[in-house]
């Protein structure tokens, strides 16, 4: 199915229209005289940079290269220094190999130069023949200029002062596209292919799909049986899933594309943890692809985009776009097919982690349900905040000065979920986690992951002793809502069965604080916000408050503490009435109101709660403590910045 629809892809993008060319980024141009001298090598910019800030050069159309491996195996006319100049850059050269390198390189264009009698190839030809070829390392157009084992050489004819590279030569690309039809890599199977349903020949290597994480410089291959014990029926390597060359080819080249990171081709989001996640559909809109918009909604501010960062105004307006719809375009209309690939890879193959198909509406409302689930009160701006990166963007954490990028403060950026439950020096969580997130969002039949919500009330326990801001922060607090209403809203959860016997007035978990809830650990949380209060205007600049103390044990195992929390509380309302009366009353009623919620017998507070009820435990203090918060602290005094843009 993967690669059915895979092969869809590319030709509906008419990625197979040349099946025997392949688009790739070339540094120079080896120039060479009709007579095969060789004039210059020049240098193309192309305006696009490696990690190391080096231009990669212009994109061109090239033969297809061949996948190597030890063995040496030239590809045609573009190359890199061993193949074209006979050199090997690397710290410890094999001037060996580099010659028998070059020489098959020669061979190839030969043959070619023979069969066409194409000027460029005759002057390619006569080049490799004479003595210039001898120790091209001392030539004096090489001499000077730095290059990179990395770095790709295009052959190419002077005449008239123009220069044109011989791969883009009619003569030359029509013997070249003879020759890969005609070349077979197969095993002599012809049988069914398993994607197109065809009777053809079996393509006994595929094509590596390039630019996964952890996967090879040279490409990774997505099908391949590489030993014997994978093996059956006397098959070997690929004929045991038959697929025909042309189907192989048009995988690759699809996936080879949505892992593209060329201006405009973007179509992936790499999650922390180095799984990628494809986005595509079939049918593309007028104005805007759906596959575009959800992987700007799903990770909007990459470090790869350099100069085109947009600001986060820009991408909540993105996030708001699936159930608002943009001008010419509306997602929740359409029903053409989107599907998403989650990858990630090893040395030996790429492994398929996750796989959606539905339709571009139904991932438009799974978008909306996203947000909705994660939409919560903000204590400080008291406005409803839904959009939330999965990471903080690399650009709000430059060290240089407040402004981060095009004048736009660091503090504009929202932390990102995922960055929220870290602390400080812990490295990424796992690989799944994001992808479970990412995957839910998609698709609103799935939970988020339940390592979600234990990773976050962790982090609270580990900073409910240090932190003076609040350890359940928005970010945190926006995970547990979404975990738990997910898992609310399936039929037969224990959650949604514990939760509709003692309030089945809930359908769902409320943005700000619910003051009818009966829910025990929603009580608790809410009274250790009001206890954390009263302490606070009683004893100012305490050295330790009671969520400093008691959160941790509070979350857990209630019954043990909150009673002597509750009698402690009495000093602090007996200091309170002498300085702030109307405030002590305040506290006493709103106290009584939370105890008597509790349900029979004697309203006793429960001995344990589990992970779903701490998690309802840290909502009631963290919205409790908003509420407090809203009351005390006009708008215009809040400390933290409100979200740039707030979704409808």
């Amino acid at each position: 199915m993967i690669l059915q629809r895979l092969y869809e892809y590319a030709v509906e993008n008419h990625l197979l229209e040349e099946p025997a060319f392949e688009s790739k980024r070339v540094r120079w141009l080896v120039r060479l005289t009709p007579k095969g001298k060789l004039r210059s090598l020049d240098r193309q910019i192309g305006g696009e940079t490696d990690k190391s800030g080096v231009d990669r050069g212009i994109l061109m159309r090239i033969p297809r290269r061949v996948k190597r491996t030890i063995a040496v195996d030239p590809n045609f006319l573009v190359d890199d220094s061993k193949y074209v100049f006979g050199l090997d850059l690397k710290e410890t050269p094999d001037t060996d190999r580099a010659r028998s390198c070059m020489q098959a390189f020669t061979r190839l264009i030969g043959e070619a130069a023979d069969e066409t009698k194409d000027e460029g190839l005759l002057a390619a030809k006569a080049f490799y023949a004479s003595d210039e070829a001898e120790d091209l390392a001392k030539h004096s157009a090489l001499q000077g200029i730095e290059l990179s084992a990395a770095d790709l050489f295009s052959l190419a004819i002077e005449r008239d002062g123009e220069v044109e590279p011989l791969a883009d030569r009619s003569a030359i690309r029509e013997w070249w596209a003879r020759r890969f039809d005609t070349e077979s890599d197969d095993a002599g199977l012809t049988t069914t292919c398993l994607v197109t349903g065809d009777e053809l020949p079996v393509e006994r290597i595929h094509p590596p799909i390039k630019g996964l994480w952890g996967g090879q410089s040279t490409g990774t291959a997505l099908v391949s049986f590489n030993f014997p014990s994978v093996e059956s029926y006397g098959l070997e390597q690929n004929a045991n899933a038959p697929v025909s060359k042309k189907a192989a080819l048009g995988y690759t080249n699809a996936l080879n594309r949505l892992l593209s990171r060329e201006p405009g081709e973007r179509r992936h989001v790499t999650l922390p943890g180095g799984i990628t996640v494809c986005v595509f559909t079939l049918r593309r809109g007028d104005r805007i692809d759906a596959a575009d918009l959800v992987v700007s909604a799903l990770d909007p501010l990459l470090e790869d985009w350099g100069d085109d960062t947009v600001t986060w105004r820009a991408v909540e307006a993105l996030y708001g776009a699936p159930w608002r719809g943009s001008p010419g375009y509306a997602p929740r209309e359409d029903v053409s097919p989107i599907y998403v690939l989650a990858l990630s890879a090893n040395a030996a193959r790429v492994v398929v982690r996750d796989w959606f198909e539905g339709q571009v509406r139904d991932v438009a409302e799974s978008l909306k349900r996203y947000f909705d689930d994660l939409a919560i009160i903000d204590p400080f701006t008291h406005e409803v905040r839904r959009a939330f990166p999965l990471r903080t963007p690399r650009a709000a954490k430059r060290e240089a000065g407040e402004e981060a990028l095009g004048g736009v403060p660091r503090r504009a950026f929202p932390q990102g979920l995922l960055d929220s439950l870290r602390g400080k020096g812990e490295g990424e969580f796992p690989a799944d986690l994001a992808r479970g997130v990412v995957m839910a969002a998609l698709d609103q039949s799935r939970a988020l992951p339940l390592t979600l919500l234990d990773a976050a009330l962790r982090r609270i326990r580990a900073e409910a002793a240090s932190s003076r801001t609040g350890a359940v922060s928005v970010p945190r607090a926006a995970i547990i809502k979404a975990v738990l209403n997910r898992e609310f809203r399936r039929p037969a959860s224990a959650l949604r069965l514990r939760i509709e016997r003692v309030y089945p007035e809930m359908k769902e978990i409320p943005v700000t604080m619910d003051s009818n809830c009966t829910i025990p650990a929603y009580l608790l949380g809410r009274l250790m916000a009001v206890l954390e209060q009263a302490q606070a205007k009683a004893i100012r600049d305490a050295n330790a408050t009671v969520v400093d103390r008691a959160y941790g044990a509070a979350s857990a195992t209630p019954a043990t503490v909150m009673p002597r929390l509750l009698r402690g509380v009495r000093h602090h309302l007996s200091k309170l009435k002498g300085e702030s009366p109307g405030l002590a009353i305040t506290y006493e009623r709103l106290l009584d109101e939370i105890c008597e919620k509790f349900p029979e017998p004697e309203h006793a507070f429960p001995a344990t709660l589990d992970i779903h009820e701490q998690g309802l435990f840290s909502l009631g203090y963290y919205q409790q403590r908003a509420e407090l918060f809203k009351k005390r602290v006009p708008k215009e005094e809040a400390s933290e910045p409100a979200s740039e843009t707030t979704i409808p």
